[in-house]
């Protein structure tokens, strides 16, 4: 009897005497890595500035923009950005001096751009973000009356400053506003310059 109390004590024994615990390690996971392309998808409208001809005809254009970003880190991202729109103005053709007035003609008009770019985004909160971008590229508007049709490519260019939200993993809204402009003239436009909004959905892979 006394044999078996002093064999288990000396077996206990080393757990009371501070004998040392080798050290647990935790092993933290791997955060996943950053999405390193996006497509973004959305609707654009541009409030143009464009002086037609002999007089003011703002026109007004809607379209859509396709943008791709290469993210080269979690604040750059490089871009490259199709757009396409249309609309319509009023250009002021002849001036009556009986009747003190203009007569006018109805103007359609279609362009489109494509355009590189660069764009920067900080943290807001965990979902939301801010950034600014901008583009330049080729830009090509073509206007349309009862009579005739021209188009010309120029140089166009843009800069945008907007917020988007994170809805879920991999997919955010986003909304902005833009300046832009262009040099392509046809019909003798003078002066091109723009502002407008632009919205829509980004998608992450």
């Amino acid at each position: 009897m006394k044999k078996s109390i002093i064999l288990s004590l000396a077996l206990v024994a080393p757990a009371f005497a501070g004998e040392p615990v080798a050290p647990v390690t935790v092993v933290e996971p791997a955060p996943a890595p950053a999405p390193c392309w996006t497509v973004e998808v959305g609707p654009h409208y541009t409030l143009a500035t464009r002086h037609l001809g002999a007089g003011a005809g703002d026109l007004d254009m809607g379209g859509i923009d396709i943008t791709g970003l290469y993210n080269v880190d979690d604040k750059w991202a490089v871009t490259l950005r199709f757009s396409w729109a249309e609309g319509d103005a009023y250009r002021p053709d002849w001036y009556n001096t009986d009747q003190q007035e203009y007569f006018v003609k109805d103007v359609d008009g279609q362009a489109w751009s494509i355009m590189p770019g660069v764009r920067y985004t900080s943290p807001i909160t965990e979902d939301l973000d801010w950034f600014v971008g901008a583009n330049v590229g080729i830009n090509n508007l073509e206007l349309e009356t009862a009579w005739e049709s021209r188009d010309a490519t120029g140089f166009g260019y843009s800069a945008e400053t907007g917020l988007k939200y994170q809805v879920i993993d991999n997919l955010y809204i986003y909304g902005a506003v833009q300046v832009s402009g262009s040099t392509a003239d046809p019909h003798g436009i003078r002066h091109q310059f723009g502002y407008g909004i632009r919205a829509g959905v980004g998608f992450e892979f």
